[in-house]
């Protein structure tokens, strides 16, 4: 199958000040007209093919380099290195045929006509794409049907909910039938029934229009329920790539003991040691539990050594997808952590 995304090696980068308080007056007037600089990377050394039909959820942390790697995708800016097609167009040309192909929404940041009702909006996309009458008229009985929107085409967008003006802004980002569509945190703030319409809506195009997407997300619901790949970044770097139902399968041979620390005279180092000795297990101290995850089949060993330890509350759970998703984050910050210490 024909790959819709294709980077190699992309990286963005800006030059900034160095600044040293130990400069004296002198280096320092000299440093203000002919300023010290370093590289430093928003995205790194990231490669993503991804076949047409198929979509991927781009996550991490805040400031990991996601909104930049959508818009180096989307064309908004240009890559400081590294190759990239998307559906064989460099975006950064913005050729016209590229942009027709494709559809952007941000969450935090709407496309639509404040103060006038929807459906202005709409017929002002359609003139800017040069829709024909009957492929809009068609295109906008069936997007309003599956996202629910009818009673909103003559209501000011000022006047909606927030699950309303974001189902507003992917129905008109729909309209000309993109074939790459990228989704910036499009669930972020809203109701529960409007994501569940949402994701029925990208899952529905996957499925009957070969549409490719492109989110990224906080929710691991989204996550779950609408990517077939997970591409986590740490630092501007893809860390982790790996298609999600691989990935929960693992986590299905995976468990969890929640140790809570009742005991405050207690040195839970010594658990961790002694666990460690013989068995792969990865530990995380949050509040007052230590959560520790490790294979299933060593599940009674552990537990055994617990007793042994007179350690008593404890408690054996399955792991859930947000849950997975967090631990593949803490592995994977503090690799980068000690990465970067190495260095």
């Amino acid at each position: 199958m024909q790959n819709a995304i294709c980077l190699k090696n992309i990286s963005k980068y800006v030059y900034e000040n160095i600044q040293n308080d130990n400069f004296n007056y002198y280096k320092k007037m000299i440093n203000y007209f002919s300023p010290e600089k370093t590289k430093k990377y928003l995205v790194k050394n990231c490669s993503i093919n991804l076949e047409k039909g198929k979509s991927l959820a781009i996550i991490g942390l805040n400031g990991a380099g996601k909104s930049t790697l959508m818009k180096i995708i989307s064309g908004v800016i240009s890559q400081s290195d590294g190759e990239i097609k998307i559906l064989n167009y460099t975006p950064y040309d913005r050729n016209k045929f590229f942009l027709k192909k494709i559809g952007v929404v941000f969450g935090h940041k709407s496309s639509l006509l404040w103060d006038i009702p929807l459906i202005f909006s709409l017929e002002l996309h359609k003139t800017i794409y040069q829709i024909d009458d009957s492929s809009y008229q068609s295109r906008l009985n069936y997007l309003t049907e599956v996202l629910s929107l009818k009673e909103c085409l003559n209501k000011k967008v000022k006047f909606m909910s927030l699950g309303e003006r974001v189902k507003s802004d992917l129905l008109m980002n729909m309209l000309h039938n993109p074939e790459l569509i990228l989704l910036d945190e499009p669930t972020i703030g809203v109701d529960m029934e409007s994501k569940i319409k949402i994701r029925e809506f990208i899952n529905n195009e996957k499925e009957n229009n070969n549409c490719t997407f492109i989110l990224t997300s906080h929710d691991p619901a989204d996550i779950e329920n609408c990517c077939d790949k997970i591409n986590i970044l740490a630092k501007g770097e893809i860390v982790f790539s790996e298609e999600t139902e691989v990935l929960k399968n693992k986590y299905n041979e995976k468990v969890k003991i929640i140790v809570k620390k009742v005991d405050k005279n207690y040195e839970y180092s010594i658990l961790k040691d002694t666990i460690s000795g013989f068995i792969d297990a990865t530990f995380n101290d949050i509040g007052n539990n230590l959560n520790i995850v490790f294979d299933k089949k060593n599940e009674l060993s552990i537990i055994n050594i617990l007793i042994k330890l007179k350690i008593t509350s404890f408690e054996v759970k399955k792991m859930s997808f947000e849950e997975i998703l967090a631990d593949k984050f803490q592995i994977f910050k503090s690799d980068h952590e000690e990465r970067i210490e190495d260095e």
